[in-house]
């Protein structure tokens, strides 16, 4: 599970109709699938590079998640538990906080 990412530090323009998926698409249009786009935490003082065709599918499979959970086009959602919630056991606990 990802849980920390760093980045490195480009500025871009977001135009009003654009969506974070769209600006991940855009970049993987842009850079191709083995460009690194961050780094994830592994363990203290370890971070793992990730490139923009992992973190595509990593972004897809949350997405497939969420649509099996029942979630739709206007609907609410976290994208991280609140600090009540950190280091709860389970993934599907959180999400059932979350409906």
């Amino acid at each position: 599970m990802l849980t920390e990412y760093t980045t490195p530090g480009e500025s871009i323009e977001i135009r009003d109709d654009q969506t974070i998926y769209s600006l991940l698409t855009d970049r993987l249009a842009r850079t191709g699938a083995d460009t690194v786009i961050a780094a994830k935490k592994i363990g203290p003082g370890r971070w793992q590079n990730v490139t923009t065709g992992e973190f595509h599918e990593r972004v897809v499979s949350a997405a497939k998640g969420l649509i099996a959970l029942g979630i739709t086009k206007g609907d609410r959602s976290l994208s991280s538990p609140p600090p009540a919630l950190n280091g709860a056991s389970s993934t599907s606990r959180w999400l059932q906080w979350a409906r």
